[in-house]
């Protein structure tokens, strides 16, 4: 019988040394996934770092786009000012080129007038001469006794 309690004294003691050495692998094994999700920790830090930073460079760039969009609005109000003043411009040259054309047609009309007036009297002294000259002859060749 002693001999029995000795082979489950044996037993129980191996069994222990497999427990323990079980327990050992286990903890060296819990130890690593320990490192693993420690670098898996730091990685995921490191990528919210970098989105971090990619979170600031997009804040940046919005900031910008606004300061763009705020230029342009100024360059918008100025172009409608510009806008303004040349419709204001424009009715004034519309004004002003009225004015001269008005005056340009009553000028054309006068010099007309004035022309076909110089006209009229060129063609009558024409019509003197001619009949002055048509009565010179006639006194010569009466004089001369050619009619």
């Amino acid at each position: 019988m002693r001999a029995r309690k000795k082979e489950d004294l044996m037993k129980e003691d191996g069994k222990v040394l497999l427990l323990e050495q079980s327990i050992s692998h286990i903890h060296e094994t819990m130890l690593r996934m320990e490192k693993r999700f420690d670098q898996v920790d730091r990685r995921f830090d490191q990528v919210d770092k970098q989105f971090e930073q990619i979170d600031k460079r997009f804040e940046q760039v919005d900031k910008r786009f606004e300061q763009v969009d705020k230029r342009f609005e100024q360059v918008d109000k100025r172009f409608e000012q510009m806008d303004r003043r040349f419709e204001h411009m424009d009715a004034k040259f519309e004004a002003k080129f009225d004015k001269v054309s008005s005056k340009i047609e009553s000028l054309d009309k006068k010099i007309d007038s004035r022309f076909d007036f110089l006209s009229d009297k060129i063609w009558k002294l024409f019509m003197w001469m001619i009949s002055g000259f048509a009565g010179m002859l006639a006194l010569l060749a009466h004089s001369f006794h050619w009619i």
